[in-house]
């Protein structure tokens, strides 16, 4: 598992929206919940962590792939 990541964070979705976070986990709480939109609210907090951990997961593996080129 790779460690976690600090600084200035971005992600840009699909639809053109630009999230920033000052860490990795924020940033995939917040990918996670915009992904979900409104739905997000209503969603059991146990499938919310689920979507927040493969997000996580996605950026961390993107990271990674980054730093080894």
């Amino acid at each position: 598992m790779s460690k976690p990541i600090f600084g200035d964070l971005s992600a840009e979705m699909p639809d053109g929206t630009v999230l920033t976070a000052p860490n990795d986990l924020l940033l995939a709480w917040k990918i996670a919940e915009h992904s979900y939109g409104s739905t997000w609210a209503t969603m059991r907090r146990t499938d919310q962590y689920i979507e927040v951990a493969d997000a996580l997961e996605s950026l961390r593996a993107a990271y990674d792939e980054h730093e080894e080129n």
